[in-house]
């Protein structure tokens, strides 16, 4: 039976003719298709960078790396880990963080909303943070949300009863009387995004049109997070301690009433993302999405833990490096280890 798996490597003759053809013994050897190593994968024929390292090398991928002979780095599988990346001081009062390109000009930044109902935008360098814009959010602004919510826009920054935005080279307000609660918001796997009321029973769900006079309209179904693998890219809540212990959330996991399922490396596996204190100290945890299951309870056991955190968790926030390495990962507000001062630590997927 002809084996169909082959290794775009070929005889030297061959590679100098252009005229490659597959060797099933190289397949069997590696353990590789033809895919891996072939342009044109059906029939064997002209080599990738791959197919031509394994030649050049006497037959052997000893001291191969993906990153230099293809130009990226292979894709991780299996449950996520993270590694820290970066720490910097924000201001005392910081209540809540957001990484989001709110310019439109495809670059994150961090938004920090302080207990004075002020939300700074920074745009993040190596040498520190520069703050850009300051927008006044009102009272109501502890209930926030920050997303792509109007298809085709930059992040939007909503609060109970209005709509902020940028115009031009200023942020604009749209008054929005239609929502008067919000306690979380969802990226669905196809990149759309809403932000939503749940008091215990069927959310409500809301996104935004910037064009017409009323701008809040409303989104897409949610099913409950343990059921959203391969529907939901993440969907994070904040609600009070007391909520999340009727949840049946552990009491370790209650404190910062901060809870997310995501999709860390776009698998279409969904994990929980907790905050945690126990006698270790503060932390974040991943841990099985079984986690999030409504009313479960359940002894939480991490899949990854942080290591011990400066001080108490403040709030959570998902996105990409504002810096710019373009990794994605998750921030994490907390206050400093005098208790005095607040800081925000990324960890980056690894």
């Amino acid at each position: 039976m002809r084996l169909s798996l082959c290794l775009a490597v070929t005889a030297g003759a061959a590679l100098l003719a252009g005229a490659a053809q597959a060797k099933p013994e190289y397949a069997q050897k590696e353990n590789k298709n033809c895919a891996y190593c072939h342009i044109n994968p059906a029939g064997g024929g002209p080599r990738n960078p791959r197919g031509i390292y394994y030649q050049m090398h006497n037959y052997s991928f000893e001291g191969y790396d993906e990153e230099k002979v293809m130009g990226a780095k292979p894709k991780k599988t299996g449950p996520p880990a993270f590694k820290s990346a970066w720490t910097l001081p924000v201001k005392e009062n910081t209540t809540r963080i957001f990484v989001a390109d709110v310019t439109g000009d495809k670059t994150p930044r961090l938004l920090t909303l302080s207990s004075d109902h002020n939300l700074a935008v920074h745009r993040v360098g190596e040498n520190g943070v520069e703050v850009e814009a300051t927008i006044a959010l009102g009272d109501k602004s502890k209930q926030i949300a920050v997303g792509h919510f109007a298809k085709g826009k930059p992040a939007v920054i909503v609060v109970p009863g209005a709509i902020h935005y940028r115009d031009g080279d200023r942020y604009a307000k749209k008054e929005a009387p239609d929502v008067s609660d919000i306690t979380g918001q969802v990226r669905f796997a196809d990149g759309e995004e809403c932000f939503f009321f749940f008091a215990g029973g069927v959310p409500d769900v809301w996104s935004v049109d910037l064009s017409a006079e009323k701008p809040i309209t409303f989104g897409r179904e949610l099913v409950p997070p343990d059921q959203g693998a391969g529907l939901y890219s993440y969907l994070s809540v904040h609600l009070a301690p007391e909520f999340m212990s009727a949840l049946g959330l552990p009491e370790q996991a209650q404190k910062a009433g901060f809870a997310a399922g995501f999709d860390p490396r776009a698998d279409k596996n969904l994990y929980a993302l907790l905050t945690w204190q126990d006698n270790d100290g503060p932390a974040i945890i991943v841990a099985d999405i079984s986690a999030l299951a409504l009313g479960g309870g359940g002894d939480v056991k991490p899949i990854w833990r942080s290591p011990k955190l400066a001080g108490k968790v403040v709030d959570v926030a998902l996105g990409t490096d504002p810096k710019g390495s373009k990794q994605t990962g998750v921030f994490v507000l907390m206050e400093t280890a005098d208790g005095k001062g607040r800081q925000v630590e990324f960890f980056a997927l690894d």
